[in-house]
């Protein structure tokens, strides 16, 4: 498995596909560590998911720029990413810190047990399991603001919980088939980053209280969801039988189509506010002291 994991790394489709999540990560890394700055009360969020994806960048950057063969240090650097992505998605849960807790050590025994079993999987269940713990937390959210940025993390989570558990079915079909993996991820990753935490998500954070999110009617959310869902499970469905690359080009032709659909009809309206994330703050503030000085003057005229 070392050496074909190494035919594939040394690979130029692999290296650009490595290269453009890079890319989009340190956008998002940008992005998250103002937005940090500027959000008092969600910053502990907007640091651990900047932290999250800056930690996968550098590991990455460091890993291919030096051409390292370490493979087993670099699946187990990887692991990091798995579970501050898993405090992430939790610190906007509403979840008992109990519960949490537990969800953090069952992470921590999943990843001592694969290991000793077999450490080349280890990510591959790893991954899959920070990605599930993901889809309660976003439905809860989705079904509270209706935002679209929710619905795309649901949704790419789902996705990418499939798409992470065929990689060693991936493996075993050649280089050419991983390859076109590893291209399906970058595609998701890149839906995550831009169309979920990078243009939606933030934006449903800060001004659900305010409800002036972006909905999303329930039909055509349901049908995104299926469509997503089924375009890749015809993808798990080609690894399995013989149509693999058919099955590829289905499922990245459906996905991509439906991504479309979904968001352009609401970009104009999201980048027009979102770049006005700052006077967004500034209302919110001012919103918060009208509430406050009523209330003080309720409880005034109470005495």
């Amino acid at each position: 498995m070392d050496l074909n994991l190494e035919h594939v790394t040394s690979d130029h489709v692999y290296k650009w596909c490595s290269i453009i999540v890079l890319l989009i990560s340190v956008r998002l890394v940008i992005y998250m560590a103002w937005q940090a700055r500027k959000t008092k009360k969600l910053r502990v969020f907007f640091i651990l998911m900047s932290c999250t994806y800056f930690y996968v960048s550098a590991i990455d950057l460091i890993f291919f720029t030096n051409k390292s063969d370490h493979y087993q240090l670099y699946e187990l650097l990887r692991l990091g990413w798995g579970l501050l992505y898993i405090c992430s998605v939790l610190s906007i849960s509403s979840t008992r810190n109990f519960w949490k807790f537990l969800v953090i050590c069952a992470y921590f025994l999943l990843a001592v047990v694969v290991w000793q079993l077999n450490w080349f999987h280890t990510t591959t269940y790893c991954f899959t399991y920070a990605f599930f713990v993901g889809i309660p937390v976003f439905v809860k959210w989705w079904l509270k603001t209706k935002g679209i940025g929710a619905l795309f993390l649901l949704t790419c989570s789902i996705c990418l919980c499939m798409l992470t558990t065929t990689f060693s079915i991936s493996l075993s079909k050649g280089k050419d088939m991983l390859l076109l993996g590893y291209c399906h991820y970058a595609i998701l990753m890149y839906i995550v980053v831009v169309y979920g935490w990078h243009n939606f998500a933030p934006y449903e954070i800060i001004n659900q209280r305010i409800k002036e999110t972006v909905k999303t009617k329930l039909i055509p959310s349901i049908s995104f969801i299926i469509v997503m869902t089924l375009s890749e499970s015809i993808y798990v469905y080609g690894l399995i039988t013989n149509h693999s690359i058919l099955c590829w080009e289905i499922t990245i032709f459906s996905q991509i189509a439906a991504l479309f659909i979904m968001a352009i009809p609401h970009s104009n309206i999201i980048m027009v506010d979102y770049r006005n994330t700052e006077k967004l703050l500034d209302k919110i503030e001012t919103q918060l002291k009208v509430g406050q000085k009523i209330t003080n003057q309720n409880i005034e005229d109470y005495e």
